[in-house]
């Protein structure tokens, strides 16, 4: 009597006729833990708060006060100007915004 999943068994493999299928299952499992563990960590990260107000000076020099937004989103990014992929993101965010 045939396997139902005998389509899936490897050419000329002995033994364990769901060999294959016991392959996929483990990948597919691994992904699927990969992705839980992914969108844990993003939530944690997504939950960090400044715990203490600071100012800074904004491109026009007038200062800037963290709790100013009131508790509005915001993206503060630190740019080193001799950092070519921080000037590629200062661009991107700039033009984004």
């Amino acid at each position: 009597m045939d396997h139902p999943w005998k389509c899936l068994q490897v050419t000329g493999m002995k033994g364990d006729p769901y060999h294959t299928m016991k392959k996929i299952l483990a990948v597919v499992i691994i992904i699927a833990v990969a992705l839980v563990v992914w969108v844990v960590m993003a939530r944690v990260v997504l939950r960090v708060q400044v715990e203490k107000d600071f100012t800074l000076n904004d491109l026009n020099g007038k200062p800037f006060v963290l709790n100013s937004v009131g508790g509005q989103p915001i993206i503060l990014t630190f740019v080193l100007s001799r950092c070519p992929e921080c000037k590629t993101e200062a661009t991107n965010l700039n033009r984004m915004y």
